[in-house]
């Protein structure tokens, strides 16, 4: 019988190994159960020299293995290497796209700072500006006080002759639109007699006097003020005024005129078409609402076809006064 595997010398290896070292090892513990099994029962039917191949075999294909798991091993760590290299060629990049944003926001924050100042820098030399303007009035104020003074005895007074006294405009409310044509020519002697030559500072000085109505009609002049927008002409200025008044004056007329149509009694099957046209063309001039319009219609709504709805049911009449006007003229054409 053949004593231990360990007592039989291995000697070289086989020669298609590579160069495995020389030294025997033991087998690994990891090898199977039966691999133990079989090297047992071959010590008992082989020879020394098939058991020393057969390690040999054994030994060479764990070696071979171990080798390529190796390189299998360093294969993956180059890998990892050069995924880890792209990554922070990648984090270098986001960090110089991050450098460059940064700068960008410095540079608007610069900016913004930049103009701010110039803001401040604007808004001083208004104010500046605003101030030598009211002391310019002031000292005009005081210079034509002055002048009023140098008259003396029964001669007349050098600001009479410089400066003539001239009644101060009246405030324009828009209340009698038929004087409108005076307000304007006293305030324009008034801007002539105050030296007021440019178009905006005459529109500026002729809006100070208008009160309710005509401040509501020229609210657009008062809105370009506030957006500190260009005021134009005031030619333009006085003809939008004018234009203004024509239609609230027209308006009024239509309303006056609505009010003595529906006010009158008498509306029969016969004179229906005459007062529904008439009623149709003022209706839309006066700015009614459609249920105010409707219950003036209620009114004068003819016999024969008042009986007619009240047949029908109020829910089933027309909802606007102008079809309402229609289905009363339709049933007294049927009737």
């Amino acid at each position: 019988m053949l004593g231990p595997l360990s007592d039989i010398p291995l000697g070289s290896l086989a020669e298609d190994s590579p160069t495995p070292p020389a030294v025997p090892v033991p087998l690994p513990h990891s090898y199977p159960e039966y691999s133990e099994h079989w090297v047992s029962a071959a010590q008992q039917s082989m020879t020394p020299v098939d058991v020393k191949n057969l390690v040999d075999s054994l030994y060479n294909q764990f070696w071979h293995g171990m080798e390529r798991m190796r390189n299998e091993m360093k294969e993956g760590m180059r890998k990892r290497k050069n995924e880890a290299r792209q990554l922070q060629t990648q984090i270098d990049n986001l960090e110089a796209i991050r450098r460059e944003q940064a700068a960008q926001i410095a540079d608007a924050q610069a900016m913004n700072r930049l103009l701010r100042e110039k803001l401040e820098q604007a808004e001083k030399a208004y104010q500046e500006t605003q101030t030598a303007l009211l002391k310019a009035e002031k000292a005009y104020t005081e210079l034509r006080l002055k002048v009023d003074t140098m008259g003396t005895g029964g001669s007349v007074g050098l600001s009479q002759s410089l400066f003539p006294t001239m009644k101060e405009p009246d405030t324009f409310n828009g209340d009698k639109a038929n004087k409108l044509d005076d307000w304007l020519e006293s305030m324009a002697l008034w801007l002539r007699h105050r030296g007021v030559t440019q178009d905006e500072k005459k529109i500026e000085t002729a809006m100070t006097y208008l009160r309710g109505t005509a401040k509501k009609v020229m609210q657009g002049y008062f809105d370009k003020v506030n957006d500190q927008e260009s005021l134009g002409t005031y030619a333009t200025f006085i003809e939008e005024l004018k234009k203004g008044f024509q239609q609230t004056d027209k308006k009024d007329r239509a309303i006056a005129e609505f009010n003595q149509l529906v006010a009158k009694k008498g509306t029969n099957a016969q004179n229906f078409g005459e007062f529904s046209a008439r009623f149709r063309t003022l209706a839309k001039q006066t700015g009614f609402s459609n249920a105010e319009l409707l219950s003036k219609l209620y009114a004068h709504v003819p016999k024969p076809a008042a009986d007619v709805l009240i047949t029908r049911g109020r829910e089933k009449w027309a909802k606007t006064w102008d079809e309402f006007i229609n289905e009363v003229q339709e049933i007294l054409q049927d009737s």
